[in-house]
């Protein structure tokens, strides 16, 4: 189980709990994630991936698609977390959506 940092629990707790699920986290809509990522910038939080969601039958699944992210080895942290930030908007930026009520993400952030 994750622990989180109080800084980014706050800013991850946005979405909605999945801890009935077994999971230490929280799933946000495109939206809040963009937001999200935008906070992890400026305190230089990295994405190390993360998973979609989607609402079928009046509740929240994981769908079976995600991404991930890792460092490179010649890679800074400051250059990791900004790849890895910009990968992630791109991922969910580009994720189809035909119902923007719908889909959900969530985000594994590095924890150090």
């Amino acid at each position: 189980m994750i622990n989180y940092p109080k800084q980014i629990k706050e800013l991850v707790s946005c979405g909605i709990p999945l801890h009935e699920m077994g999971i230490n986290n929280w799933a946000l809509d495109k939206s809040q994630v963009l937001k999200l990522l935008d906070e992890f910038e400026k305190i230089e939080v990295a994405v190390l991936g993360g998973d979609v969601c989607k609402i079928t039958s009046q509740k929240l699944d994981l769908h079976g698609n995600n991404w991930s992210c890792d460092i490179k080895k010649s890679e800074t942290k400051y250059d990791y977390v900004r790849r890895s930030i910009s990968y992630t908007k791109s991922y969910i930026s580009g994720y189809p959506n035909t119902s923007q009520n719908l889909v959900f993400f969530t985000i594994v952030p590095e924890i150090s």
